[in-house]
C-alpha cells in the first residue's frame, strides 16, 4: 500500500521542496514506513510506502533507470508479476527483490505508453520520461487505486488523494456545484468530478499523458461482452467459475502480515472469506459487524448475521481467536463523520464504511494490512440474474420462460398464469401493464422526485438549478430495462460503484488497511460476462451458478440462504443514535454561521433528527445526514477564513 504524489511545472521553473512537503504532510495520516521525495528539475515526485507484500519490503521509490531519464512512483499490487518477469527477462534467484514498481518502470521502458495492456491488478502510477519530457500516468481496470489530479497554465499537481492537491497554496477551492448537487441527491455525478471545481479524478482503466504542454487521455481497456461461453454441461460451469474465483482470492494474498477478510455472512463475504483461509499461508482473521445482546432489543434492524458468521467460522475451523466481532457499543458516529471530512478536506458522500471504524482498528491491531471483501460481488460475479426473463421473451424461450416462473410461483405459492401473464405484458407492453396496474389501484413502483423527496435532504431550488428532479427518474441507478448482460454492465460499470471503491478505500487506509476486492477482478468479471443468462436464474433460484459453485466450500444453509439482512452493517443506528443530540446542536449552529441552507433543506433535516426513532426504519438514509452536516462544516471553514 502506497500513496503518490507529484507536482510538474509546466513553465520549467525548478520543483519547490516546500510545496512537495505540503502534499506529504497530507498524505501521512497513516504512518508511512518510508518517505522519499525526489526532483528531476521542473518535477518533483513523492511516495510514501507501507510495507504489505513481499517485493515492497525493498521497493524505495521513486525509482530510476537509464540515468535518471527514467522514473516513477507507484502505488501497486500487480497479479501477474511471474508472466511480466519471464516477458521483461527479469527473472531471478529471488523474484521478491524486484518491486511492482520496477516492473512497470521496466514494462514502460519496453512497451512504452502500451505497457498498461500487460498489466493485472490494482495500480496508481506516473512517469516521468525525461526524454521525451513526457508525463505519464495510469489507473487500473476498476479504479481500485485512485489518482487525483490538477492542472493550470503552470503546473500539472497528481496524488492518490484529494486533500494534498487541496492543500497547495496555488490551488483554488471553488465548490463543484453539480458535482454537490447529485451527492445530496444521494447519486454520483460521473468518474471523474470530485467536491473542488478544479480538481478531477482519472478516470478507471485511462491513462493520462502530459507532452509538449499538451494534456491526453486514453482509454485501455472496457468491460465488454463478445461471444457466450459455450460448454459441454452445467457442471463444467460450475468448476469454471469456482476456479476463476480461487484465482482471484489467490492473487490478492500476497503478504508479509496476517489476512484480513470482512465476514458478513452473506454469500459474497463468505464465499471469499472460505476460500482465503483455504489458501493463505499467512495467520488468517475474519471480522464481522453485529449487534450486541442489548443493543438488539433496542435498535433496529434487531437481527445481525452472528447465527451465519459462526456457521461459517466454524465450517472452515477457523480458531476462536481469529474470529473478531464488532459490536460498537457505545460508541457514536459524530468523531468518524469529522475523521471522513478531514481525509478528503471536503465532504465526501459517505458509504458504509463509515460505520466500520471498529472493523479496521480491530484489524489493525491483529497485524493485518490487507483486508479482503465481498463488496460488488452482487454488482456481476453473484448476479440475482435481473433481466433472464427479457432475455428468455426476446429469444422466443417460452418453454424455458414458463417452466422458470412455474418453479418460482411453487417457491413463493403465488399464482402461475398470474405471474407469467404479468411478465409477458410488462416486457412487451410495458404502456398498457401500467394502465391495468393503475386500474387495479396499484400503480407500478416509479423512481421519481416526488417518490424520493421525502428522503433527501437537498433544498428544492438547488437541485432545480441542476435539473436533478429529471436527472433523477432517469439515472443508471433506477434504469430497470434491458437484458441480463445490460442491467450487469450498468452495475459494474456504474459511477457510484467507483464512488465506494475510493471513499471505503481512502477510510480503510487512514488504518493502515490495503482493501481488496477479489470479486471485481477484470478476468473474473470478463467470465462471468460471458455466462449464459439461464445460468444466473434456474428452477426459481436467483445466483444459482454462483451458489452452485460454493458447494463444499461454506455451509449449505449459507449457500442457499434468502434471507440475508438488508444492513451488512447492523451497527448503524445504535452509532447514529448514540451522537444524534451532538448532530442535532451542531447542525443548528452551523446553520446560524454558514450558508448550508443554500443547499440543504436544514429545517427538514433537523425535523427529521428531532423526530429520529431509533426502532424503525430511517426515513432519511443516515448518510445524507452525515453528508449534509460535513457540508455545513466545510462552508463555515470556508467563510471563516
Amino acid at each position: 500500500m502506497s500513496s503518490i504524489c507529484g507536482i510538474y511545472n509546466l513553465d520549467n521553473a525548478p520543483s519547490q521542496v516546500a510545496e512537495s512537503a505540503i502534499m506529504i504532510e497530507s498524505l501521512n495520516h497513516w504512518g508511512a514506513d518510508s518517505i522519499n521525495t525526489r526532483g528531476f528539475g521542473n518535477i518533483s515526485m513523492s511516495h510514501l510506502m507501507r510495507y504489505n507484500t513481499p517485493d515492497s519490503l525493498h521497493d524505495q521509490q521513486p525509482i530510476s533507470i537509464q540515468d535518471n531519464s527514467l522514473s516513477i512512483v507507484a502505488d501497486a499490487r500487480l497479479d501477474n508479476r511471474e508472466q511480466l518477469l519471464k516477458l521483461l527477462d527479469l527473472c531471478c534467484a529471488n523474484p521478491n527483490n524486484i518491486s511492482d514498481a520496477q516492473i512497470i518502470l521496466t514494462s514502460y521502458q519496453r512497451w512504452d505508453t502500451l505497457c498498461v495492456n500487460y498489466f493485472l491488478g490494482d495500480f496508481a502510477f506516473s512517469i516521468w520520461d525525461k526524454q521525451k519530457r513526457r508525463l505519464f500516468c495510469a489507473r487500473d481496470h476498476m479504479g481500485c487505486k485512485p489518482l487525483y489530479y490538477y492542472i493550470d497554465s503552470k503546473q500539472f499537481v497528481f496524488s492518490s488523494e484529494i486533500k494534498s492537491i487541496s492543500k497547495l497554496p496555488f490551488v483554488n477551492g471553488d465548490i463543484n456545484e453539480s458535482w454537490l448537487a447529485y451527492s445530496l441527491c444521494l447519486l454520483t455525478k460521473d468518474k471523474t468530478s470530485t467536491f473542488f471545481k478544479n480538481i478531477q479524478a482519472l478516470e478507471p482503466a485511462h491513462t493520462l499523458t502530459i507532452e509538449n504542454g499538451k494534456l491526453k487521455k486514453n482509454k485501455f481497456w472496457q468491460l465488454t461482452y463478445e461471444k457466450e461461453l459455450v460448454l459441454s454441461n452445467e457442471q463444467e460451469y460450475v468448476e469454471a467459475l469456482r476456479e476463476k474465483i480461487k484465482e482471484s482470492v489467490e492473487c490478492r494474498l500476497r503478504s508479509c502480515y496476517p489476512i484480513g477478510s470482512e465476514l458478513s455472512g452473506g454469500l459474497d463475504s463468505s464465499f471469499v472469506s472460505a476460500l482465503a483461509f483455504s489458501q493463505s499461508t499467512q495467520s488468517f482473521h475474519c471480522f464481522s459487524h453485529v449487534q450486541s445482546a442489548n443493543d438488539k432489543r433496542r435498535y433496529f434492524p434487531f437481527k445481525d448475521e452472528e447465527k451465519y458468521i459462526s456457521m461459517l467460522c466454524d465450517y472452515i475451523q477457523l480458531p476462536p481467536n481469529n474470529r473478531h466481532q464488532i459490536t460498537m457499543e457505545g460508541k457514536g458516529a459524530f468523531d468518524i463523520i469529522h475523521k471522513i471530512s478531514r481525509l478528503h478536506n471536503s465532504p465526501a458522500l459517505p458509504t458504509q464504511t463509515l460505520y466500520s471504524s471498529g472493523l479496521f482498528e480491530a484489524a489493525r491491531e491483529t497485524g493485518c494490512r490487507t483486508l479482503l471483501t465481498g463488496f460488488g460481488g452482487d454488482h456481476l460475479v453473484s448476479s440475482y440474474g435481473d433481466g433472464v426473463y427479457s432475455d428468455m421473451i426476446h429469444r422466443n424461450q417460452w418453454g424455458s420462460l414458463w417452466r422458470e416462473i412455474l418453479d418460482l410461483s411453487k417457491q413463493r405459492r403465488t399464482s402461475v398464469m398470474r405471474h407469467f401473464l404479468s411478465v409477458v405484458l410488462q416486457e412487451l407492453y410495458p404502456s398498457f401493464y401500467n394502465s391495468l396496474q393503475k386500474l387495479r389501484g396499484s400503480p407500478p413502483k416509479a423512481i421519481t422526485w416526488n417518490s424520493e423527496k421525502a428522503r433527501l435532504c437537498i433544498q428544492r431550488e438547488f437541485a432545480d438549478k441542476h435539473n436533478l428532479p429529471n436527472l433523477l427518474t432517469s439515472n443508471y441507478l433506477y434504469q430497470t430495462h434491458g437484458c441480463v448482460r445490460d442491467r450487469e454492465l450498468r452495475k459494474v460499470t456504474s459511477p457510484m460503484l467507483l464512488t465506494r471503491l475510493e471513499n471505503g478505500g481512502l477510510f480503510a487506509s487512514s488504518y493502515g488497511i490495503d482493501y481488496r476486492h477479489p470479486l471485481l477482478d477484470i478476468r473474473l468479471l470478463e467470465f462471468c460476462l460471458s455466462l449464459p443468462s439461464y445460468l444466473k436464474q434456474k428452477g426459481g433460484v436467483r445466483r444459482y451458478l454462483f451458489r452452485k459453485s460454493m458447494t463444499g466450500v461454506v455451509p449449505i444453509e449459507i449457500q442457499y440462504r434468502e434471507d440475508k439482512a438488508r444492513h451488512s452493517v447492523p451497527t448503524a443506528i445504535s452509532q447514529f443514535t448514540e451522537d444524534k443530540n451532538v448532530l442535532l446542536k451542531s447542525i443548528k449552529n452551523l446553520d446560524s454561521t454558514s450558508t448550508l441552507s443554500r443547499y440543504v433543506n436544514v429545517e427538514k433535516v433537523l425535523k427529521y433528527l428531532e423526530d429520529f426513532a431509533p426502532t424503525e426504519q430511517p426515513k432519511i438514509p443516515l448518510r445524507a445526514i452525515a453528508f449534509s452536516y460535513m457540508i455545513g462544516q466545510h462552508l463555515a471553514k470556508q467563510e471563516h477564513f
